[in-house]
């Protein structure tokens, strides 16, 4: 998503470009002035020492939400994690940095029984639940002076990601194993999930929202020829995103998430 956000800002700004050479020089083709070849240079430059400026701030950020993530399970009440409270979108806007968007703002996922500190018996199975980037931030929390790519820690430094959609669960159970190629919808158990997404501040180590949730397996599930375990499994997951994402709407315009990893 974020790469389709970037063509988009490429294209809208070569357009721009386009305009403003046709508007400022007399039309497409022509040489620029002095004048505007020296304000398109403080453009640049301006527009470069914000990047190495906000980079920077990445950098320094990075290692501050990592030890912060490393207990940030303290910081969860249980006890109101299946409230419905609208999120902050403003602030969420803030941290994207843009005043609106045509796209939302895609949270880093995480299980709750994943976060450090937290023990649960069936932890592994639910792992899927994780974005990828989860590891790093949990790697740069465990050793904040190791080896870390600076791409690493920019990206978990960036300001988007002091806010986690972490899954609670209050009842869980994945798909019963498939014994036979064909089924109907009613011939196997279904998937189950009850719970809550809530979106927790790294940086102020708080929930500022959540919302309840179900999702299960479809009453009908299309056979694709593969393995009918991994279908089923496949179909769950993405209920599970899908029932996530649709409550996440009840309570943020701003806000999405990418579990399985199609948007």
């Amino acid at each position: 998503m974020k790469i389709l956000r970037a063509l988009l800002l490429a294209a809208c700004s070569t357009q721009l470009l386009l305009i403003t050479a046709c508007c400022c020089c007399g039309g497409p083709g022509l040489p620029l002035s002095p004048e505007d070849r020296e304000r398109l240079a403080k453009e640049r430059e301006a527009r470069e020492a914000e990047e190495a400026q906000a980079k920077e701030e990445a950098l320094a950020r990075a290692p501050v939400l990592a030890a912060s993530y490393q207990t940030i399970h303290q910081a969860i009440d249980l006890g109101a994690a299946f409230d419905k409270v609208a999120c902050p979108d403003d602030a969420l806007r803030v941290a994207e940095k843009v005043e609106s968007s045509l796209f939302r703002m895609e949270l880093w996922t995480v299980d709750y029984a994943s976060l450090p500190g937290v023990t649960r018996a069936d932890k592994a199975d639910w792992e899927w639940l994780n974005h990828s980037d989860i590891a790093n931030l949990a790697k740069i929390g465990l050793d904040p002076s190791g080896e870390h790519s600076e791409y690493t820690l920019e990206n978990v430094g960036n300001p988007e990601h002091r806010y986690l959609a972490v899954f609670v669960t209050e009842e869980r159970s994945l798909p019963g194993k498939v014994e036979k190629k064909f089924l109907a919808a009613d011939e196997f158990d279904s998937g189950y999930f009850a719970g809550s997404l809530g979106v927790v501040d790294l940086e102020d180590r708080k929930t500022v929202c959540s919302v309840p949730f179900e999702a299960e397996n479809s009453d009908e599930i299309d056979d694709d020829g593969g393995d009918w375990n991994k279908i089923v499994l496949k179909d769950f997951k993405q209920n599970v995103e899908d029932r996530g994402q649709e409550a996440l709407e009840t309570i943020s315009g701003e806000a999405k998430i990418n579990v399985v990893g199609i948007f």
